[in-house]
């Protein structure tokens, strides 16, 4: 029997696939193209100078907060999923982000946003 991963084992995980930096300048480029409460949300908690492992690593009593997935499709090629999983509410995206080989978004497509 496999135990279920907490969300932020799960994020733990994606955030080592993405790469910190990468991960900050997609929801920076995400910020500018997206109408995604999750992502404005996550922003304003970078420009308050946390980190984005502090973010995306923060227990939560109720399993509640950022939730991060990424595919990788290609060297610097990834499929992300990102929102906020609250008891109530939530909203979140999927997008398609290519990177240079700096870590700065190249391309940063929004395939699909939820909200719930």
């Amino acid at each position: 029997m496999t135990a279920r991963l907490s969300r932020e084992e799960h994020n733990r995980i994606a955030l080592e696939r993405l790469g910190e930096k990468r991960c900050v300048a997609f929801l920076r480029a995400a910020r500018a193209r997206a109408g995604c409460t999750a992502v404005r949300l996550i922003n304003e908690h970078l420009d308050r100078g946390l980190t984005i492992a502090d973010v995306l690593l923060r227990r939560d009593e109720q399993d509640a907060g950022f939730a991060l997935e990424v595919k990788r499709v290609g060297p610097l090629h990834f499929h992300i999923d990102f929102g906020f999983i609250g008891p109530m509410l939530g909203d979140g995206g999927d997008w398609d982000v290519e990177f240079d080989a700096g870590g700065r978004v190249e391309r940063c497509l929004g395939r699909m946003l939820w909200v719930s």
